[in-house]
């Protein structure tokens, strides 16, 4: 048998020039991570905001069309908005800058909607067509929401990536011929 020599000072030598280069990825791919929680936590955040105007102009909405309900029901419409009223504006301007484009039109036009519901007939003669359109209204508006509300949308529910594949694939376990 022959012995094998071994140049210690050349193998220190690459050890020593291996080590910071790894380093440098291993910091590198621990920065990526974070950036990516990171975002994933800003678009949940998005969500909840988005959850909650949402809730409040939802609710605003229900108090909105059970005060118009009552007034025409009392047979005196108030022409004042009401306590109501104002919830939904004020719901309303909390959503502006949560939803997109076609989100703020389709409010736009349910909120000169309503607004001309308020202002109808006083025998309330169109009331409940325009209550049924002011509803279809905030299903459409609704199935907007729901759009930029889903994790998808938001960036939450990433593919799986490349480099993860070709880590499982060499990490899992063998597959041979089954024995019997």
């Amino acid at each position: 048998m022959t012995d094998v020599q071994i140049d210690w000072p050349l193998v220190v030598k690459i050890v020593t020039g291996v080590m910071p280069i790894a380093i440098a990825a291993i910091v590198a791919w621990v920065a990526i991570q974070q950036w990516i929680t990171a975002r994933d936590k800003l678009a949940l955040d998005l969500f909840d905001r988005r959850f909650e105007a949402w809730k409040a102009l939802d609710t605003a909405f229900d108090g909105y069309l059970a005060d118009l309900s009552k007034s025409y029901d009392d047979g005196v419409l108030d022409p004042e908005p009401g306590f109501d009223s104002m919830n939904f504006v004020r719901a309303e301007s909390h959503t502006r800058f949560l939803f997109g484009e076609d989100f703020r039109e389709k409010l736009g036009e349910l909120t000169t909607h309503l607004f001309h519901l308020r202002e109808g007939p006083a025998d309330g003669s169109m009331y409940i067509p325009m209550r049924r359109h002011a509803v279809r209204l905030r299903w459409e508006l609704e199935d907007i929401a729901e759009r930029y509300m889903m994790l998808k949308s938001i960036g939450v529910a990433r593919p799986r990536k490349p480099l993860v594949d070709l880590f499982m694939k060499f990490t899992s376990p063998a597959e041979g011929p089954p024995t019997d």
